[in-house]
């Protein structure tokens, strides 16, 4: 993988773990531990939507396998988010052997903004104004 894809592909996971965490960093009850080769997050109700593992390094994966115990031992569902680039297949035939089923492949998606010419768009009786906090310019 060339450099600029290398960064770009860090940028990506990068912005989905802060996705998935967001919730999970302001919300008592919620709790995200990051554990460097991956990051889990607990909404602590049964939901998979809410439940993730991002999985960076599949390399040693008792401690990936460890979370996962203690989303199935609650019987709460979970999701686990990875990068083939990141894990081999080994890792991965050692989550299945663990009782995890492979449902969905999503395709990540990046525009280098820098490249791209932005064309301002006018929407007639648009009105976009900055506010300082509060309900301030709700109608």
């Amino acid at each position: 993988m060339f450099e600029q894809e290398q960064d770009m592909h860090r940028e990506v996971r990068k912005n989905f773990e802060e996705k998935v965490s967001y919730l999970a960093r302001a919300i008592n009850g919620m709790t995200v531990d990051d554990q460097g080769d991956f990051l889990s997050v607990d909404c602590g109700l049964p939901s998979d939507t809410f439940n993730v593992i991002v999985v960076r390094d599949l390399s040693m994966p008792a401690r990936i396998l460890a979370s996962i115990d203690r989303f199935t031992s609650k019987g709460f569902p979970m999701a686990v988010w990875y990068w083939e680039s990141d894990v081999d297949e080994a890792g991965m035939s050692e989550l299945l052997q663990h009782g995890l089923v492979h449902t969905e492949t999503h395709t990540a998606m990046y525009a280098d903004l820098l490249k791209i010419q932005l064309v301002p768009l006018h929407v007639e009786g648009l009105e976009i104004k900055q506010i300082e906090g509060g309900f301030q310019g709700c109608r």
